[in-house]
Formats: structure tokens, sequence, C-alpha cells
């Protein structure tokens, strides 16, 4: 018997938890439910929304379907397949009509029975409104902040409102060292102008903390710093403040961009090392480690690309820097199934890095740590050998390593043609 499992996320994170958690379930379903453990081959889409089906592996699917015409195809809930109704009524009827048996571990319907196959398309309604109520309130909730001036592109910097305090300073009404930088600054400007240290302390405090934003300032307060001619545009400043850090915590961060700079320019191989394993959020060997002119064109088709998706954006961010790190004369060398951490890029020599197992789109982090311990003190004689020891790797994730050259030239099997 033939199985085909079927795994999704919504969010690229480059460790598959979640997607491997399904996979998972539905192995433990099959060998449950059926006597034969039969052949499986996966398919998983990471980072991608079941809005619609334009989906790499979700289309790589359907037409191995096609082709083959399995058995079962598995899932672990319905809207992991599509929170589309048209489109999973589409995909029901292309099932039918091949004669695949489709199977959801979480929702188990009989869908050679009439109501069965009613339930299956009632949930299906279900997860399409719950994917579009979910959108509605996104958009209200970021209209509302917008409304009242909340910056949605992301947390303000110590809670300004970033805009305002831009403007404050090329108008010409305050310069940068006036304007709030961290908590200290409060206190040490208003004892420069003459307010009693008590009272300045405590405006420091409930400022920092978010109160006088929340609740208004105290009595007596905002009529001592007018008398004492602390201007208006610093004392509107203050009520609009969420939190500060202390000057010390931002001394810490110059210090430490300081040190990340000597390291870019003085060890830079050590600082791309760093980068890549820690906060590169989507970096993906079929294109980050296929040179400096592959790199150059998914650039230009992500930026010519309006409709590029979070992931593609992300992906965008760490082709630039791949980009930065080939002009400097480096290079990636390829994925090793011997050498290749689990997580972390590995430096060879002085001008290459290896990347690790989670470098392969959708092997998350989980898989790549077993493969590092099953590997330990042992030489593969084929492609084969090492998918029966490394039981956590998709036939996918095979595939994939296969055509990133992580097997130099490895045979397939460990059989021996004689003749």
């Amino acid at each position: 018997m033939r199985f085909f499992i079927y795994s999704r996320k919504s969010v690229y994170t480059g460790r598959g938890e979640s997607v491997e958690n399904q996979i998972e379930l539905c192995r433990q379903y099959i060998a449950a439910k059926f006597s034969t453990a039969g052949d499986l081959t996966i398919y998983e889409d990471e980072g991608f929304s079941a809005k619609n089906t334009h989906r790499p592996q979700f289309q790589r699917m359907l037409g191995d379907l096609r082709r083959e015409k399995p058995d079962f195809l598995v899932c672990y809930r319905l809207d992991r397949i599509s929170r589309s109704v048209g489109d999973f009524a589409a995909l029901i009827e292309e099932l039918a009509g091949l004669g695949v048996a489709f199977l959801c571990i979480r929702e188990e319907f009989d869908t050679s029975r009439p109501m069965g196959k009613a339930m299956m398309y009632i949930a299906s309604v279900f997860a399409q409104l719950e994917r579009e109520t979910i959108a509605e309130r996104v958009r209200d909730n970021m209209l509302l902040l917008a409304r009242t001036g909340r910056w949605l592109g992301g947390t303000a910097p110590t809670g300004f409102f970033s805009q305002r305090q831009r403007e404050l300073i090329l108008e010409g009404t305050a310069g940068v060292n006036e304007t709030v930088g961290c908590r200290d600054d409060i206190m040490l400007y208003l004892i420069s102008m003459g307010l009693e240290p008590k009272m300045s302390f405590k405006i420091m405090e409930s400022v920092r903390k978010g109160k006088v934003k929340k609740g208004g300032f105290e009595p007596g307060w905002e009529e001592a710093m007018r008398e004492h001619d602390v201007p208006d545009w610093y004392i509107q400043s203050l009520a609009k403040i969420g939190y500060l850090f202390p000057k010390a915590h931002a001394v810490a961060y110059v210090m430490m961009a300081f040190r990340i700079a000597w390291f870019k320019v003085h060890r830079p191989l050590a600082f791309y090392a760093t980068f890549f394993s820690i906060r590169a959020k989507a970096f993906d060997a079929e294109y980050c480690c296929a040179g400096l002119e592959a790199v150059k064109r998914k650039l230009t088709e992500i930026w010519n690309n309006k409709d590029a998706t979070a992931v593609e954006q992300d992906l965008a961010v760490t082709l630039e820097v791949c980009y930065e790190f080939y002009l400097r004369g480096f290079r990636f060398d390829p994925i090793n199934i011997y050498e290749s951490d689990a997580t972390r890029f590995t430096l060879k020599g002085e001008d290459a890095l290896i990347p690790p197992f989670t470098a392969v789109r959708g092997l998350g982090e989980t898989a790549a740590l077993d493969t590092v311990e099953k590997r330990k003190g042992k030489e593969f004689i084929s492609v084969e050998e090492f998918a029966l020891c490394c039981n956590k790797l998709s036939k996918t994730h095979i595939d994939q390593l296969k055509s990133l050259g992580a097997f130099a030239g490895m045979a397939d099997t460990s059989q021996i043609t004689l003749f």
C-alpha cells in the first residue's frame, strides 16, 4: 500500500517541529490502522498559508497523485490541506476520480458514506470561516491602532511615537540630545530646569513604566514643569512614552554594536557564520549557496514581486547578506553528511562555511539534531543506508540533500550489480 502524507504550517521559522510532529502522528496512525507499514512519501510546506493552493510541495504532491495514484492521502487536520471551501472540494473530487482515499487523523470522516462526506465539507467551511474571521480582526485592530497614532511597523524604539520624534528634530524644535533617549534623561533634565529632585524622580519612574501614558500626570506635576519653563513638546513627549531603557542598557547595546562591527571587519568569516546561524530568519541552501549570480537573480525576482510573501521577504534580507558574503571573496561548501552541524554554520579554512542540516528547506531542528547524533562513528556506503540510519529525515529531505551535493557521489543503494 502507498501513502502520501501532507503537512503544512503557516509561519516559517527554520525549525520544523510542528511539521515534524504532524508527520510523526500520521506515521503512528498508519502503523496503528494498517497491518503493513507501506511506502510513505512525505510532502512538507513550511511558511505557506492555506488560503490557496499556491504551495510548492502541495503542487508537487498533486502532480505525483495524478501520475502514481497512491492508495491514501493522509493529513493531520483538514485545515492543513486548505482553508478554502472551493479548493478543498476540487481536491476531494479529483481524489475520488483517481481512486485515492483521503484520511484525516484528527477528524475521522468516512467519505464512503454521504453523511461522512457532508460533515467533511462542513468542517472545511468552518476552516475558511476561521481564516477569514482572524484576517478581519487583524485588519480592524490595525486600523484602530493607526487611528490612535500608533506605529504599525513594529515596536517603536523606547516606546516613542517615532515619527513625532523625527519631526521634532527635523523641524529644529529640538536637538537629538534634547529628546528623551533613556529614563535617566528625564530626571536629569527636570532637575536642570529647577524641579525638585524627588518630584523629578517620581515623574521619571511614572513615565518609564507607562503610567503617565495610561492615566496622565499626577496632580501638580504638569503645572510644576510649566512653571519651570519645561517646553510643551517635552511634556507632550513624556505623555506618549510607554517604556524606557536605563542609560546603562543603551550603553551596553552601543558597546555590543561596536563589538559586532569589529568582528565584521577583522573576523568576517566568524561574523557571517554567527549571523547565518542565529539571526538569518530564512536561510535556504537552494538559493543562498548557489553562488553570486544565483543570489542576484533570486533577489531581483523577490524585489520585483509586489505580492512577495513574508517568507520571501525574510529570504531577501538573508540573500542581501549572502551577496555581501560572496563579494568579500567567501563561499559556501556543500552540506556534508559527515561535517555539517545540526544548526550552526561551520568554518572551513579561511574562506568557506559549511551550512548546517537546517539550511535545507523544511528540515527542522529536531530532525537535524537526531541526524547528527545517529551519524556518530559511522561510515555510510550508500544514500539508502544513510536514510535508514537517520530515519527522522523524510524522502523529500534526502532528495534535497542529494541535489545539494551532500552525498558527494555516494551510491544510491547498497546493492551490488555483478552482471
